[in-house]
C-alpha cells in the first residue's frame, strides 16, 4: 500500500522546473541517433480532457485520481497505460459498475505521442 494517501500524490512544479527536466530527457533520448536513424522515443502522451474525464467517471466516486503505467507493445512501440486509483491507492482493474463483464475499460491509452505530435512552440520542448 503506498505511503501517500491518493487524495493528496502529487506536487506543483514551476514551468522553469519542468522545462529543465522535459528538455533534459529529451536531450538524453534523442528522436535520431548519432548516424541520423530515427529512434523509437516518446517525450509525451497528450490525452483529451473529455476522453480523461470520461475514463474517471466510469467509477464515480471510488476513483480518486489516476497512476501511469510505461509500456511496451510487442511490436517494442513505447506507450503509456493509464488506470484509475482507489482512495488507498490500489489500482481499479474490475470493470465499472454497469459495464459489460468482458468490455475492457479498465484502462486507458492511445494518447497523441510526441515526438511525432507535439505542441507548438512549448517551452517544455527543445527547440
Amino acid at each position: 500500500m503506498p505511503t501517500n494517501p491518493i487524495v493528496t500524490a502529487g506536487q506543483k512544479i514551476s514551468l522553469k522546473e519542468a522545462a529543465k527536466w522535459t528538455k533534459k530527457y529529451q536531450k538524453d533520448h534523442p528522436a535520431k541517433a548519432e548516424d541520423g536513424t530515427t529512434q523509437d522515443v516518446t517525450w509525451a502522451t497528450a490525452f483529451s480532457r473529455q476522453y480523461l474525464e470520461d475514463f474517471m467517471a466510469q467509477w464515480g466516486d471510488e476513483c480518486k485520481g489516476l497512476r501511469i503505467y510505461q509500456a511496451t507493445e510487442d511490436s517494442g512501440t513505447r506507450r503509456v497505460v493509464l488506470v484509475a486509483v482507489d482512495i488507498n491507492g490500489n489500482d481499479i482493474v474490475t470493470p465499472p459498475p454497469g459495464a459489460d463483464q468482458t468490455d475492457d475499460y479498465v484502462v486507458l491509452d492511445q494518447g497523441n505521442q510526441c515526438p511525432n505530435e507535439c505542441g507548438v512552440n512549448s517551452p517544455l520542448m527543445l527547440p
